[in-house]
């Protein structure tokens, strides 16, 4: 049987720890029952509930309100993408038999997002410090309560735009990576043509 190092495994799964707690401490009021007055509020949750009626019905996300909403009356999917709504709308099917609903959806959405956005930002900043832990930890919590986001999330409820900006250490972390390992491969690809 293997040894576990403990110490080894509490330093590497710490920043991770961080991360949740941190994520959960910046949208704390979703914890409080019902939903905060907002800008969007009405709309997304709309738009939530009418997918998962969608879903309900056998018609699986293509209801025909979402459709004639999001595509022809509005518009609405040049600036409200549609994926935030479908996860949620998802979220909600999956969990209906124990009670979930749109908002309980809509927040956990929120915060599991949150929560994919800061591993990302650590993961990008370790990248970027040579696996500085303690640094790309501070990058993560920096980005988890980062004042624009937070009042995305709590307060106007711009509830696609909250999801977006969770993307964007996703997205940098990515072009990050293919840059690192690409770039390498096209310099020893280029010395063979120059040869």
């Amino acid at each position: 049987m293997k040894n576990v190092n403990w110490k080894q495994l509490f330093y590497r799964y710490i920043p991770l720890i961080i991360i949740i707690i941190s994520s959960i401490f910046s949208a704390y009021t979703l914890f409080f029952s019902g939903i905060n007055g907002g800008d969007d509020r009405v709309f997304h949750l709309a738009q939530i509930e009418d997918l998962y009626l969608g879903f309900t019905k056998g018609q699986w996300g293509l209801s025909t309100n979402h459709t004639f909403f999001g595509i022809f009356a509005l518009d609405n999917y040049g600036y409200y993408g549609p994926f935030p709504h479908y996860f949620a709308a998802l979220t909600q099917f999956i969990f209906s038999g124990w009670g979930a609903n749109s908002i309980g959806a809509y927040k956990f959405t929120i915060m599991a997002f949150t929560i994919v956005s800061g591993i990302f930002t650590y993961l990008l900043a370790m990248e970027i410090s040579k696996k500085n832990r303690v640094l790309s930890t501070i990058c993560a919590v920096f980005y988890i309560f980062l004042p624009y986001r937070m009042f995305c999330a709590t307060c106007r409820q711009a509830y696609s735009e909250t999801i977006a900006l969770s993307f964007i250490p996703v997205i940098f972390y990515g072009a990050y990576r293919i840059v690192k390992n690409f770039f390498p491969l096209l310099k020893e690809r280029s010395k063979v043509i120059i040869i």
